[in-house]
């Protein structure tokens, strides 16, 4: 691994990964089935939770590979977080408009409390009231919140943090990873949603998101391996995704005990991606994979607060969740989804995203 201080990096274009983009959507579709369970039949993805550390990871090569060159080359830290808050707040505030909804019309909580509660999870600020979940209207939004918190401490230390003292930096809160697991009680990283384990959340977060920024320093700084059949890398990009759908969905042989977490977080997911950065499938397979990312992060966005409105109503008409009609119910639930995330992503968020950048001169972070 190179040990040049980050300073000396040149700048780079933007390197295309199609094999994480499929990665990407895999982890989003288990974690959308995993909050709609009783769709499916209270089918359960024991350790899809996972998922998020999966994507902290991707987050770290996403945001190293974009935006290191820039920031090393003069970029603001408002520049940059107008860039990140554009790309992840409209699609936050669609879904958790839906939270909203369901908060005043079915639970029929104050509507000055449920309003406070949408402006501060769309703004990415945490529930202040130490108690339950960080965002009520839209639980997933707290890896968002974790992830925003993590890009600022990514422009702070980008000097920093090269060579050894990242590599140190990442096995030292490996460290901190395995330890959280073997001693809390339960024994395994699903926490960080809550206020009370805000702590557990920022540590997944740094750990995977840094490790994320090693692998793909690691990644360039390496000779351009020698090219492979196309039939060959097909067949390896492929393998990376179900090898991530088998972690994800936890075989329940191995994956009870304390130690499955830590080795997923630590070696399975980081390996995964090692090789998934070197990928290159053929080109049906690569419109395909980009197709998953495209609509990875609205589905992420969308899912839940959909999930719970759709049980609500049930829970409302018929005085329960349909169980009979799983898993068609879960079936007709995550193609909708997926076709409301693509159009979402085609024909929404594109719009506000440009139109928030067009006002980045006079955002209030400038």
């Amino acid at each position: 691994m190179t040990t040049a201080t980050a300073s000396t990096v040149p700048p780079r274009g933007h390197a295309v990964f199609p094999v994480l983009d499929g990665i990407r959507g895999l982890a989003a579709v288990l974690v959308a089935m995993r909050h709609s369970a009783p769709m499916f039949g209270g089918l359960s993805f024991v350790k899809s939770y996972l998922a998020v550390d999966l994507f902290f990871i991707l987050s770290g090569v996403v945001v190293a590979n974009a935006y290191e060159a820039k920031i090393l080359n003069g970029m603001s830290l408002s520049k940059f977080m107008w860039i990140r808050l554009a790309r992840l707040c409209p699609m936050l505030a669609v879904g958790t408009l839906i939270g909203l909804g369901i908060s005043l019309f079915m639970q029929h909580d104050a509507p000055a409390a449920a309003l406070f509660h949408y402006i501060m999870t769309v703004a990415l600020i945490p529930n202040p009231d130490g108690l339950g979940l960080i965002f009520p209207l839209n639980g997933p939004a707290w890896s968002l919140f974790f992830e925003i918190a993590m890009n600022v401490i990514y422009f702070v230390a980008i000097r920093y943090l090269v060579g050894v003292r990242l590599f140190g930096a990442v096995l030292a809160s490996g460290a901190l990873i395995i330890l959280a697991v073997v001693i809390y009680p339960s024994h395994n990283l699903d926490k960080g949603s809550t206020v009370l384990l805000m702590p557990i959340g920022m540590l997944r977060c740094f750990f995977s998101f840094y490790c994320g920024v090693l692998l793909l320093r690691h990644h360039r700084s390496r000779q351009a391996p020698s090219a492979s059949s196309a039939p060959r890398q097909t067949a390896i990009a492929w393998g990376l995704l179900l090898l991530s759908a088998i972690v994800l969905i936890g075989p329940v042989a191995i994956s009870s005990g304390r130690y499955w977490d830590i080795l997923v977080d630590v070696y399975i997911f980081p390996f995964i991606v090692m090789w998934a950065l070197s990928a290159r499938p053929d080109p049906i397979s690569v419109k395909l994979f980009k197709l998953c990312g495209v609509v990875s992060y609205p589905m992420y966005v969308l899912h839940e607060p959909i999930a719970r409105l759709i049980e609500s109503i049930q829970r409302n008409e018929l005085g329960t969740i349909d169980y009979i009609s799983a898993p068609t119910s879960g079936i007709v639930f995550l193609v909708g989804l997926i076709a409301l995330a693509f159009f979402m992503s085609k024909h929404f968020e594109p719009k506000i995203r440009a139109l928030l950048m067009s006002l980045e001169g006079d955002s209030p972070l400038s």
